[in-house]
């Protein structure tokens, strides 16, 4: 028999644990990916289940909306504009869905950029004069 069974045996059982925390912290990694992946409406729902709407109307808050990761987790970039586009349209009829994008051209008129222009100058000579 000798030394080799009880080490291969230890070796074996090694290996067996081994594979198993690795297998655990896979599923662990995975996990993560999957909380990341969750909207995170704790607020909202406390605001809407625990103190309730018609609280909230009494205190004068007309309304409550969700956004941000609220709504689903995303870049800081797009939260950011998420807060920004409600605040922008908050007056609107229904602020919760988004307005069409408003794309404006600056328009450029030349003939009366190009007066005040002159008007400038003129006024920077009248003050180098002086």
């Amino acid at each position: 028999m000798g030394v080799w069974p009880p080490i291969t045996t230890a070796l074996d059982e090694r290996a067996r644990k081994i594979a198993e925390g690795l297998a655990a912290a896979e599923r662990s990694k995975q996990d993560l990916v999957m909380a990341e992946r969750r909207s995170n409406e704790a607020l909202y729902r406390e605001l809407k289940d625990k103190v309730g709407f018609a609280a909230l109307k009494k205190e004068g808050i007309s309304a409550v909306y969700r956004i941000g990761d609220c709504v689903a987790p995303r870049l800081i970039a797009d939260v950011v504009f998420d807060g920004h586009r409600l605040a922008r349209e908050i007056d609107s009829p229904n602020p919760e869905e988004p307005l069409p994008y408003k794309r404006e051209r600056r328009v450029i008129d030349l003939m009366g950029a190009k007066a005040e222009i002159d008007e400038h100058k003129a006024a920077l000579a009248a003050a180098g004069a002086r």
